[in-house]
């Protein structure tokens, strides 16, 4: 059996104003190529839980193992050079550059990465393919693009480096349900056919079915061992 592809033991987060942790979870484990809905109101913890696992931030308490490596013990630039080389993240608002191609928005996701100009291209013009993108598009400003091109750009981003954990941030709750279901269909799809495990976060429970499990974040932080 491979081993866990998350695993969270004794986790409790404070941010420095205030006294009570924002985010205490036992223990948590997610296993390979998993599709995992996480959800729950907001300001539960959602967008915190996943910025610990980007390793953006450190516990106060405990050890998130990610793909087999220790992120607690790592220093901030062995993080920002471990995420980039292992974890996709989407953004709700897409976070690309509006002014840069959609080729230089790419290429700031491979900066800490050994890829070399060359690869990008090839990488990139095999994943627009697979969204159904014109390979034109690579040269065009991102503003010169519709919300949906700018969808598969940033999922194009997101796996740029090959990942094996997809890291995804409610980037469907301004979108109406026919684009929602569109990009969701996108994403699940590609996620698989590149073997991705993915931990997508969102509030809206209407589209809990796309994915393979579903977790409240509630049970993770009144459950042991969930």
């Amino acid at each position: 059996m491979s081993s866990p592809v998350i695993k969270l033991e004794g986790i409790s987060h404070r941010y420095k104003q205030k006294n009570a942790p924002s985010l205490v979870i036992p223990a948590w484990q997610v296993e390979s190529q998993q599709q995992v809905f996480l959800h729950g109101d907001s300001g539960s913890g959602k967008s915190t839980l996943l910025n610990l696992l980007s390793g953006v931030l450190t516990p106060t308490e405990g050890s998130i193992e990610v793909l087999g490596e220790n992120l607690t013990k790592m220093s901030s630039a062995q993080r920002d050079q471990f995420r980039a080389q292992n974890i996709g993240v989407v953004f709700q608002t897409f976070n690309l550059i509006p002014y840069l191609s959609v080729l230089e928005n790419i290429q700031l996701a491979v900066y800490f990465a050994s890829k070399s100009q060359h690869q990008v291209i090839e990488r990139a013009e095999h994943l627009l393919s697979n969204l159904h993108l014109d390979l034109n598009i690579l040269k065009k400003p991102v503003s010169q693009l519709s919300i949906g091109q700018q969808q598969r750009v940033a999922i194009v981003r997101a796996l740029i480096n090959e990942p094996e954990l997809l890291l995804v941030d409610e980037p469907t709750s301004a979108l109406d349900a026919s684009a929602r279901d569109a990009f969701l269909n996108v994403l699940i799809n590609t996620s698989k056919t590149n073997n991705t495990s993915m931990i997508f976060v969102s509030h809206d429970k209407a589209i809990e079915h796309y994915f393979s499990q579903s977790v409240e974040i509630t049970a993770l932080t009144e459950q042991q061992g969930v």
